[in-house]
């Protein structure tokens, strides 16, 4: 369950940052800001960021729960299956993970601004820039690809407890280092 939440997570996350993309385009374009197709694209892009913010919320109390069961199975501390939805919230990374996902050009919302660079004013559309900002979602690809790559290790759970080493990024980069 929790290795789906994360590949929809990264497919709604990266579903986001290809409709942010085709608003820049839009704007290299030439198109209006209150053009249909910009509208459009820009309600879109919303749906998605608050479709991975929901997913993300709900793969942080996922990944709780399994801890939880880690810790019961390792060190017989008794199972409390209830998490708490206000979980994720007390967790720095969650909310790092938040301002990177949820920071976009909401429908209805457009301009520019500009900057003086050597007797040169260069002006910046706002959406093109959330373009590029929105590109830092691609973070959510490695998630599934170490998946992919520590799902191939056979009994990975029970070897992770067995030598209290956690089975995360570092090994996934060292097994596909190693092909």
């Amino acid at each position: 369950v929790l290795i789906r939440h994360r590949l929809a997570v990264c497919a709604t996350g990266i579903a986001g940052c290809i409709l942010a993309c085709a608003q820049d385009q839009l704007i290299m374009d030439n198109v209006a800001l209150d053009h249909w197709a910009m509208d459009f694209l820009k309600a879109m892009c919303f749906i998605s960021t608050c479709i991975t913010l929901a997913l993300l919320y709900r793969m942080y109390i996922l990944q709780e729960l399994f801890e939880r069961i880690k810790s019961h199975l390792g060190n017989l501390t008794p199972l409390d299956p209830d998490v708490e939805l206000s979980t994720p919230l007390y967790s720095k990374r969650f909310w790092g993970e938040f301002m990177i996902i949820a920071i976009i050009c909401p429908p209805g919302v457009g301009g520019s601004f500009g900057i003086l660079n050597w007797n040169n004013y260069i002006l910046y559309r706002t959406e093109s820039v959330l373009a590029i900002y929105s590109t830092l979602r691609f973070y959510l690809v490695w998630r599934c690809v170490r998946d992919a790559f520590l799902q191939a290790l056979p009994k990975r759970h029970t070897v992770a407890a067995f030598s209290h080493i956690d089975l995360g990024s570092a090994v996934a980069f060292k097994v596909i280092l190693n092909g």
